[in-house]
């Protein structure tokens, strides 16, 4: 439903939105502070064990509120006894982040927060393009369903008669009106007009039609009737 799909939008906004502001403070202290120490070869001072637990603090609700959906799919992958790509992130960021707990727990090693907030930061920004960009497709789907007319006029033992765009078959006789939207897709057997199909190939400039060729649903007759 939209409704699930909006809500499911608007938390992957607020795993992006919790990933990328925590982690922007991991990647800083990293620079300012943690890259230059470990390339001097300090890994055990006071102030390197210091920096470590407050990078660890910042990534724990990068790990576990920015990277919650693919944990939850991971988790599901495991009950059901198979493997996907949340899998292979959650592991890989799980085991970066558990490596790191230790190392800051008794000193001596480099700690890799740093790697687990921009991977965690760059797969939910990949997920919420992809959300986002799955609901415009949906979006544009509906809006071209909306513009296909309800009402076509067939013509019946020589009259005209409007009817349910749905009760047409193959073989009927339609007469599209300038300014009409083509209810089926069809092929011209009568009359010439300009037709409009900016709307599925995007040519801004009507196309012309005559005997023999097809129009399509959704797509405006412009200047006069086709059969």
């Amino acid at each position: 439903s939209d409704q699930k799909a909006e809500r499911q939008q608007e938390n992957l906004l607020l795993q992006l939105i919790v990933a990328a502001a925590f982690g922007m403070q991991v990647m800083l202290l990293y620079l300012v502070q943690l890259y230059p120490l470990y390339a001097g070869g300090d890994f055990d001072s006071q102030q390197v064990r210091n920096m470590q637990y407050l990078v660890w603090a910042l990534a724990t609700p990068v790990m576990f509120v920015g990277g919650l959906s693919f944990l939850k799919g991971a988790w599901r992958a495991l009950w059901a006894g198979t493997a996907t790509m949340d899998t292979l992130v959650a592991l890989g960021t799980l085991s970066a982040y558990s490596y790191s707990v230790y190392v800051t727990l008794v000193g001596g090693g480099e700690a890799y927060f740093d790697s687990v907030a921009m991977i965690t930061t760059f797969v939910m920004l990949g997920r919420y393009l992809e959300k986002i960009g799955g609901a415009q497709a949906r979006k544009d789907i509906r809006h071209l369903l909306e513009l296909q007319p309800r009402h076509a006029w067939r013509r019946t033992e020589g009259e005209w008669q409007e009817v349910e765009a749905k009760a047409l078959v193959r073989g009927d006789e339609i007469m599209i009106k300038p300014g009409e939207r083509v209810p089926v897709d069809s092929e011209v057997i009568e009359g010439e007009a300009a037709v409009d199909e900016a709307l599925l190939t995007g040519e801004s400039m009507p196309v012309d039609k005559g005997l023999g060729e097809s129009v399509y649903a959704g797509t405006m007759v412009a200047d006069s009737a086709l059969i």
